[in-house]
């Protein structure tokens, strides 16, 4: 486990559900989606990389959703 620092460049955030993000940001000139846990420290906000990540939106948000146990409206 290796905490980011930071999310990818160009991070949108989508969704954000009690310690979880679904970002939308670019991989390879395409819309990638991925989702993280974050938690606070000492030294600032920590971000890991959680459960599915991929181009299809809808693959990840039911991911999402199976991790934090409720529904999006996206």
């Amino acid at each position: 486990m290796n905490p980011k620092k930071k999310l990818p460049e160009g991070s949108v955030e989508l969704a954000r559900q009690d310690d979880y993000l679904l970002i939308q940001h670019t991989f390879d000139k395409a819309p990638y989606y991925t989702i993280f846990s974050f938690f606070e420290t000492s030294k600032g906000t920590r971000y890991i990389a959680r459960g599915a990540s991929g181009k299809k939106l809808e693959l990840v948000r039911a991911e999402f959703e199976r991790i934090t146990g409720k529904k999006l409206a996206l």
